[in-house]
């Protein structure tokens, strides 16, 4: 993300909007930052993010599990705490993203459904802006 000032951090990645600081959440590990409406983030979501801190954007976000960037495509992000796991880290590994809202194994207890991700987010350069199209998740059967 390119700001326009010397403080980005004023600055939404997605809207390239100024705005101050509390209005915006800020990545833990870069300078890139973003309004709740621009991240897409139910209510819920943005104030367990900006409790903690600890939020990464999708140029910083790595999975959870292998601690490895990349494969965005394969990234699902739990709709309560925004964490990423690639579908092949989870257990049971998906093939498919799976439809509803998802929650990480943290989020959700073992052996509850957990049907969809929080989409992937578009990035901050503006070029991808399409969220994930809704698959289905392996029945146990396919497993």
């Amino acid at each position: 993300m390119v700001a326009p000032s010397n403080d980005p951090k004023q600055y939404c990645g997605f809207c390239c909007q100024k705005d101050v600081p509390g209005k915006l959440l800020q990545c833990s590990k870069c300078s890139n930052s973003g309004h709740k409406k621009c991240l897409q983030f139910a209510d819920a979501l943005w104030k367990h993010c900006k409790a903690d801190k600890t939020w990464e954007c999708i140029e910083c976000k790595t999975c959870s599990n292998c601690r490895v960037p990349g494969q965005d495509e394969k990234l699902l992000f739990c709709d309560m705490c925004d964490c990423a796991m690639h579908m092949h880290c989870l257990t049971p590994p998906l093939s498919k993203i799976p439809q509803g809202n998802w929650k990480c194994p943290t989020c959700e207890p073992v052996g509850k459904a957990s049907p969809k991700p929080q989409a992937r987010l578009p990035k901050f350069n503006g070029t991808d802006t399409a969220r994930h199209s809704e698959g289905d998740r392996m029945d146990d059967a396919e497993e």
